[in-house]
């Protein structure tokens, strides 16, 4: 099925299933290793703190940005609620096949740019979403490709919505943060490379920390953002 959209290279993931019996799609991913993000798997630590970020006790209706060969996939399925649905977008027609062939009436798989979500959802009778999970490797996008793809996220969001994502870097953190009021940083050591997962939410913080919290917290949003303008400015220079 030819791809919807831009065309654009840069929506293959950075999450790879390796589970015996999918070779084809682990040798795609990584010949497309470029426009993948990573060519290791990520591991169960990074896949459960990406989604820890989601409700999944309540939530209805969730999309999913970049799935690959299904790996984060399963596993959203598998929080899910019966009567949840999950629209996930892929570019690469391989991945594609991929996860259509994950047995689960839930899930809708759709050969799609991820920056026509919300085209994808009205489609699919879907007036907007819980969460929204993405995979994909902002950081080797264009900073209009980025912009474009957040934009489409947070308008495809419910009031009170979920974005959830990791990167490799902190280079897109200044695109999220202009989206959102409340944002979340986790570190992933246990992975390889190792990850930030960002949780993004669309509601402001529900308090603000006491006295004696207000310096660790202001510090912890100032070590984030100095670090995004020093990766932010190593990946102009490369």
């Amino acid at each position: 099925m030819p791809a919807e959209g831009d065309g654009g290279r840069f929506f293959d993931r950075e999450v790879v299933d390796v589970t015996p019996g999918r070779g084809a799609t682990l040798i795609q991913h990584i010949k497309d290793w470029r426009t993948s993000g990573s060519i290791l798997p990520s591991s169960r630590r990074l896949v459960a703190r990406l989604l820890a970020g989601v409700d999944f006790a309540s939530a209805r209706n969730i999309a999913e940005l970049g799935p690959g060969t299904g790996c984060v996939t399963r596993e959203i399925l598998r929080r899910m609620r019966p009567d949840a649905r999950l629209v996930s977008l892929e570019l690469n027609p391989v991945f594609v096949e991929s996860c259509r062939s994950i047995p689960d009436p839930r899930l809708i798989v759709r050969c799609s740019c991820a920056s026509r979500l919300p085209e994808v959802l009205e489609q699919e009778g879907i007036e907007s979403v819980d969460a929204v999970v993405s995979s994909l490797p902002l950081g080797m996008m264009d900073d209009d490709m980025v912009v474009r793809v957040l934009q489409a996220s947070r308008e495809s969001l419910r009031p009170g919505g979920t974005f959830v994502q990791y990167q490799y870097s902190l280079s897109r953190h200044w695109a999220m943060k202009a989206l959102y009021p409340s944002i979340t940083v986790r570190f992933t050591p246990f992975n390889v490379p190792p990850a930030f997962v960002y949780t993004c939410d669309t509601r402001p913080p529900a308090s603000r920390p006491g006295r004696w919290g207000l310096v660790p917290a202001a510090l912890g949003t100032g070590a984030v953002t100095l670090l995004a303008v020093i990766s932010r400015t190593v990946h102009n220079l490369l």
